[in-house]
């Protein structure tokens, strides 16, 4: 994969990596060095260097318009990517950003405001990093080389780590690191010569509602339809699931005519005969007879946490411990698509259920918002009265405006508060045993209005569950080498479904009611129908609850978290075996809930590293 690096400072040493081939430019500024390196590639993302005079500029990811960005400076079009870069940030400084498409994280010395400044994309689809020392600042792709550069040891965050395992959604910079800083998606940071810092964010698009946008639909189809038009020139493979996403995007392949739309469309898909909860094999049989589709099945039955080699060690430590669970599953199959369909694109769903998914409650205050007496009335009918009333109070409480307030008496008072005394499995409530119990203080919950469901998305785009879902997607690709696009995780896209009302996402009283309207006459209505079935629970149940259970003990036995303070292995413990009874009790028929042990598991795996 492409990285670079860059570094500002009174005292900076060469930044050539020991292992990589590196191209380094160097250049003195009167008091200060400034230094910056590209390491290249082409898969699976791309990336370029390159120096005007006093303006440098390296940047990675998938550009996809550099050609119309040429034209409207009036320059050839043929030109390296990083020059385009250049004399576009010349013209029109930050504001640059807002005419690139696609996925775009870089840096930029301006001389004119002698300023380095660092950007990442849209959608933090590229991890982008940086460290202050005492001599200079540090700004990377790539968290190891970063680390390796500065002038202290690196030493573990036990804050970041209390909050992944809590399952954090703040929105902090701080990482697993500490001295380590993540840069939001969306967020540009600029430094001085004299090293002062100043942040903002460069994407910041509109999330008030638009009712009156009676051409959505049409405007997400031909967005999609952009995007898989441009992919679709060269060879592709759909990644196929039973949901709606995934069939999204193979019926409006199969409704190009480009050279590589081939009659019959490639699709790649993970089953597990032996999981029913986890296998969608019915549902992919449906949508391979119902399409011009040939899909090609990976079992995954044996790939389940912590089985054979340790997935942890083939990320950078410094990112962190292995995210999801089933990231190993994930790898196995990126290679074996790779290996099995030869040279390929992937085109993956990621992200559909960030664009078009709407929680239940929030549609039903905004029913009962724009028309009380048939929300009311409906609500009752479908939920009961004890319902009906509920959200209509706070309908009337937010109105009036005293919503918030009364949400904060009850965060004082612990009623908000997930981790503290429910209903909820213990081994779900990770309270119980993490040490730190000030955190859970520190981590009010956030009270969601039905008035700003845009908002709320935006700010989960620059909270932590995203940023390690799309450090996991970077470890994936970086392990299989295997070119990933995501349809769904575009940013002109999102700028449209930002501002689509509760009531038009929740269409017909459907999750993703909109998307499977927009697709009558694509997709067979017994696929618009059905709901998704799969998922990978079962498959971590059996790592985690079944086959390496000795492997999990003797690893908390170890005792680096505890003797950290972070958790309380007596309470882990216990947790831990009433998990592992849960999952057996199950026998493969309902969900139990493992991403609290995983957190934890993944945690004690990655500081024993």
């Amino acid at each position: 994969m492409a990285d670079f690096i860059a570094a500002l400072g009174h005292k900076t040493s060469p930044l050539s990596h020991a292992t990589l081939d590196t191209t380094e430019i160097a250049v003195e500024l009167g008091g200060c060095v400034l230094r910056m390196a590209f390491c290249s590639a082409t898969e699976p993302r791309d990336g370029g260097i390159f120096r005007n005079g006093s303006l440098h500029v390296a940047w990675v990811g998938q550009w996809n318009n550099p050609s119309v960005v040429a034209q409207q400076l009036g320059e050839p079009c043929g030109k390296n990517v990083a020059e385009t870069l250049a004399a576009a940030w010349q013209r029109w400084g930050t504001q640059a950003l807002q005419r690139c498409d696609g996925i775009l994280a870089g840096i930029v010395w301006d001389p004119k405001r002698r300023r380095l400044f660092a950007f990442r994309d849209k959608l933090g689809l590229v991890p982008l990093f940086f460290a202050r020392t005492q001599t200079q600042v540090l700004v990377s792709t790539d968290s190891h080389w970063l680390c390796r550069l500065r002038e202290e040891r690196s030493e573990v965050n036990p804050r970041r780590l209390v909050a992944f395992m809590s399952r954090s959604s703040d929105c902090d910079t701080d990482d697993f690191v500490k001295g380590l800083h993540r840069i939001r998606p969306g967020e540009e940071v600029s430094w001085t010569a004299e090293l002062a810092q100043t942040k903002s964010y460069y994407w910041q698009p509109d999330t008030s509602y638009d009712e009156a946008d009676v051409d959505v639909s049409e405007k997400i189809v031909g967005r999609l339809t952009h995007i898989l038009q441009r992919v679709s020139t060269q060879p592709h493979t759909v990644q196929l699931s039973g949901g709606v996403d995934s069939a999204t995007l193979a019926g409006l392949l199969s409704k190009l005519g480009s050279p590589h739309s081939r009659a019959v469309i490639a699709a790649a898909s993970m089953v597990a005969p032996d999981l029913p909860r986890c296998d969608e094999s019915q549902a992919i049989d449906e949508l391979e007879a119902s399409l011009p589709l040939r899909v090609h099945r990976f079992p995954i039955g044996e790939h389940w946490p912590l089985n054979g080699r340790d997935v942890t060690t083939d990320s950078r430590w410094e990112e962190g411990p292995t995210p999801i669970a089933h990231m190993q599953c994930l790898i196995a199959f990126q290679r074996w698509t790779r290996e099995f369909l030869g040279e390929t694109t992937l085109i993956n769903g990621h992200g559909g259920d960030d664009l078009f998914c709407c929680p239940r409650t929030l549609w039903e205050r905004r029913m009962i918002h724009n028309r009380p007496g048939i929300g009311l009335h409906w609500l009752a009918k479908k939920k009961g009265l004890r319902t009906a009333l509920r959200q209509g109070g706070i309908v009337v409480l937010e109105k009036n405006g005293l919503i918030e307030p009364v949400h904060r008496i009850r965060d004082v008072c612990g009623l908000n508060r997930p981790n503290g005394t429910s209903s909820h499995a213990i081994w779900t409530q990770p309270g119980r045993w993490i040490g730190d119990k000030e955190y859970f203080a520190r981590n009010p919950s956030t009270y969601l209005s039905y008035q700003d469901w845009g908002c709320a998305r935006l700010e989960v785009l620059r909270g932590w569950q995203w940023e390690l879902a799309c450090r996991a997607s970077a470890q994936i690709a970086r392990a299989s080498n295997l070119r990933t696009v995501y349809p769904f995780l575009d940013a002109q896209l999102w700028e449209i479904c930002l501002r689509i009302p509760p009531e038009n996402l929740f269409l017909n009283g459907r999750q993703k009611g909109l998307l499977r309207s927009l697709l009558r006459g694509v997709l067979p209505d017994s696929v618009l129908s059905h709901r998704k079935f799969g998922g990978f629970d079962a498959l971590i149940e059996r790592g985690l609850g079944d086959r390496e259970i000795h492997r999990v003990e003797n690893l908390v036995a170890g005792g680096r978290l505890a003797a950290a303070g972070v958790i309380q292995p007596a309470a882990f413990r216990s947790a831990y075996r009433k998990y592992c009874q849960a999952t057996n009790r199950t026998q493969n028929k309902w969900f139990v809930g493992s991403i609290d042990i995983w957190n934890t598991v993944a945690a004690e795996q990655w500081v024993s590293l």
